[in-house]
């Protein structure tokens, strides 16, 4: 069962990696995703943290827009230490200088580690 402060902590940390990636925000990036965090999409596109920092520092990554689409369905475990976030997003951007528009089906998974949330996996799914 999740708390509402535990959603809302859980939703708000989501929308901090959303603008940290609209806004090219490596720093932030930095703080966010845990240093085992790793994205898979059914496209086959796997990247670890020091690639996506490494796309967002060099220009081959950047969002115009990302925005999550209804409203989260966020689970958390008993000890309250790990979350779950689902959703559907439609964002906008380039990747290595191909643009692309998506609209696509995702889950979140976020660990608190010491006293902060980060996420530490991302998987998309897009729409058929």
């Amino acid at each position: 069962m999740v708390t509402d402060s535990g959603a809302v902590i859980i939703e708000r940390t989501n929308n901090e990696v959303g603008a940290a990636l609209v806004n090219g925000d490596t720093d932030a990036l930095n703080r966010l995703l845990s240093d085992d965090y790793r994205y898979v999409s059914d496209a086959g596109l796997t990247l670890n943290k020091a690639e996506v920092l490494l796309l967002m520092r060099t220009g081959n990554l950047s969002y115009e827009y990302l925005r999550t689409t209804n409203n989260p369905k966020i689970e958390m475990n008993s000890d309250s230490s790990k979350a779950e976030l689902t959703a559907t997003a439609q964002s906008k951007g380039q990747l290595r200088h191909q643009s692309f528009t998506d609209t696509y089906f995702y889950r979140n998974i976020y660990e608190k580690r010491g006293d902060k949330w980060q996420l530490v996996s991302g998987t998309v799914w897009h729409r058929q």
